[in-house]
């Protein structure tokens, strides 16, 4: 049997975020988290005056370890599972802790721009009925976006990995961004329609939360502007997605192979990766275009 000439370049990937960096990273995201529920944060501890000095060092120990820890390090399993995604598909670009600490950074940018944003709730309380419904989807999918075109792609990717792996991201975390933005604006609008289903709704939700809720026009128009700006983030990733399809067809794959100066590739490469590669570059075809389709 004839073997197939493989007419390609191997190019290896450098680590990109030395390991003397984690630590730091690490905390820039708990303070950023902390900031992020900086509204909440305050509120508690304005009450500190009925509190003895135990419940204050107890209030403080939870905020650091509920708004500070447990958000980072939620953040930390999210881009691992984004990362393995990836590499069960075979898209091996990017040394797995690089992936992780980038997608912390960024994440602590958006973060920190948020807890600024929310803070002007102690001037005007009306800021969050805003932010509480779509400054989330608007500021980390902004920031996500920005570490995708301004890091990932241009460092990493060639054309068709960029495609592929774009169009994985993009599902998956839009899903997760639909539940935590269409189904909450889309509950609060039902409430406020004034219509028997949305009262019988308000009626019931108020009966098991044991508290009055009310629908402001601001929560309604704060609803209406998170559901736009959703589907505008939709239409620039299915617009986006068409860009890079047009270029992938144009672009030939290369495989890619980690290498963070071992030869054991630790560090978050995976040692397979010339590999798993390898046989898309035998039989170039354009079955990646049809699977990730969005």
């Amino acid at each position: 049997m004839q073997t197939q000439n493989r007419n390609f370049q191997i190019r290896k990937i450098k680590p990109l975020i030395a390991p003397k960096w984690y630590g730091a990273i690490w905390a820039l995201l708990v303070f950023a988290s902390l900031l992020r529920h900086i509204t909440s944060i305050v509120l508690t501890f304005s009450q500190t005056s009925e509190m003895n000095v135990y419940e204050i060092l107890l209030n403080v120990i939870v905020e650091i370890m509920f708004s500070g820890m447990i958000p980072a390090a939620l953040c930390y399993l999210c881009a691992l599972i984004f990362h393995a995604i990836s590499m069960r598909a075979g898209y091996v670009y990017c040394l797995r802790n690089d992936f992780i600490y980038l997608t912390m950074l960024f994440t602590a940018g958006a973060r920190i721009i948020i807890g600024i944003v929310e803070s002007f709730s102690f001037l005007t309380p009306v800021v969050l009925d805003y932010t509480s419904f779509f400054i989330e989807e608007t500021v980390l999918t902004a920031a996500l976006f920005a570490m995708y075109f301004g890091v990932l792609r241009p460092r990493f990717m060639n054309a068709r990995t960029a495609y592929a792996v774009f169009n994985m991201y993009a599902g998956v975390y839009f899903f997760f961004q639909g539940l935590n933005t269409v189904v909450p604006c889309a509950v609060y609008l039902l409430m406020g329609s004034g219509t028997p289903v949305g009262e019988q709704f308000l009626s019931v939700l108020q009966t098991l939360t044991a508290t009055p809720i009310e629908i402001s026009v601001h929560v309604k128009a704060a609803c209406i502007v998170g559901l736009c700006i959703f589907a505008a983030w939709l239409i620039a990733t299915v617009v986006l997605s068409f860009v890079l399809r047009a270029a992938a067809k144009k672009a030939p794959q290369e495989p890619v192979v980690p290498d963070d100066g071992n030869d054991n590739n630790s560090g978050g490469g995976s040692p397979f990766a010339e590999f798993n590669d390898a046989p898309r570059q035998d039989k170039p075809s354009d079955k990646v275009f049809d699977e990730f389709d969005l």
